[in-house]
């Protein structure tokens, strides 16, 4: 059996086991790709790598797999870093990506060549490529830079820098400067700040939407604080910033600014704030926010401590923007879940 094959192998089993609900983490659901390879090939070895190391399982010592494992609907995720200081020397042939995406309790699997999946460089805590196993690898980024990964992987930390750097440059739109350091992947860094008004009004509402499920605060009447000494748009601000690299220089206008308009909602006229017009507007493109936002990091966000499913996320965050929001409110005898379920009609 070659190693490609066994990948084969391994990711039809998993995708027609009927019961898989036990694996809901990364690391449950490595280590599980890990076992069925090795129960189903003895002519091959196969190890894990451990943590911090990239990628995840060597295959004979030179073959790499790197695991990825999402909840969500799409089949994204943030991949390697693009400096590579965790790659395994000894892994000279072709790494793969075996990605699991839940599916209630099965667990659909895909794999591809790392490289082939690569669309994109994004920002923790240094530059790292991101993945996208729907793309075609025509569009991947080291395709665009004319390279191919064992041609990138072997250049050092700057030349790695000065190549994507390029890339990122020779794709701004007016609005975008660069921001990138010249250092290695222990530094923070971000490759471009992007201005929010240079987004276009679909952009726009998209992160918005985002933000407003996020962080329900938003929906507190007037500039007041969300906690004492903490902004309402503080956390929203903060947010933009280091996931998408968007600054404003009044983000407060974004979503108050321009006065009330008038709505009309179940018969009756209401003269709305302007926040309350954007969660009125945005209500389809929220409740596929709520939907598709990571269920871990809505429950952090809004300070949810017990296990929640996710028939439930979209009530827990009715009852938060109505406890915010009941002020801008009151004076109509309406609440914000009024206004959003207007919204979807």
């Amino acid at each position: 059996m070659n190693v490609e094959k066994l990948i084969h192998e391994t990711c039809k089993i998993i995708t027609e086991a009927d019961d898989l609900s036990e694996y809901q983490s990364g690391d449950e659901f490595e280590n599980y790709v890990c076992h069925i390879m090795n129960s189903i090939s003895s002519e091959l070895t196969v190890e894990q790598t451990g943590k911090q190391t990239f990628p995840d399982i060597v295959i004979n010592g030179s073959y790499g797999v790197e695991v990825k494992f999402s909840k969500n609907k799409n089949w994204q995720s943030v991949g390697n870093s693009i400096f590579e200081g965790t790659l395994k020397s000894n892994v000279t042939d072709q790494i793969y990506l075996v990605f699991g995406q839940m599916n209630g309790n099965r667990i659909n699997v895909r794999y591809k060549k790392y490289e082939d999946v690569l669309e994109d460089v994004k920002v923790t805590h240094s530059p790292r490529f991101f993945i996208n196993m729907d793309m075609q690898k025509e569009n991947s980024i080291l395709h665009k830079i004319n390279m191919t990964y064992d041609e990138f992987k072997v250049l050092d930390s700057t030349d790695k820098s000065n190549r994507i750097k390029e890339f990122v440059r020779s794709n701004l739109r007016e609005g975008e400067d660069l921001w990138w350091l010249d250092s290695n992947e222990n530094e923070d860094m971000v490759p471009k700040i992007v201005q929010f008004n240079s987004l276009t009004t679909e952009e726009k509402n998209n992160k918005i939407a985002e933000c407003m499920v996020l962080f329900p605060e938003i929906f507190i009447e007037g500039n007041k604080n969300y906690k004492k000494g903490f902004p309402k748009y503080r956390r929203t601000v903060s947010y933009l910033l280091t996931k998408y690299q968007l600054v404003s220089p009044s983000m407060r206008d974004e979503f108050s600014a321009g006065g009330t308009s008038e709505i009309l909602i179940d018969g009756h006229e209401y003269n709305l704030s302007k926040v309350l017009m954007l969660l009125n507007k945005n209500a389809i493109l929220i409740k596929e926010k709520l939907q598709e936002l990571d269920i871990g990091l809505l429950c952090e966000s809004w300070g949810v401590q017990k296990p929640v499913t996710g028939d439930e996320i979209e009530s827990i965050w009715l009852k938060e923007i109505n406890k915010y929001g009941y002020r801008k409110c009151m004076n109509n005898s309406i609440k914000p879940e009024d206004v959003y379920k207007n919204g979807l009609i």
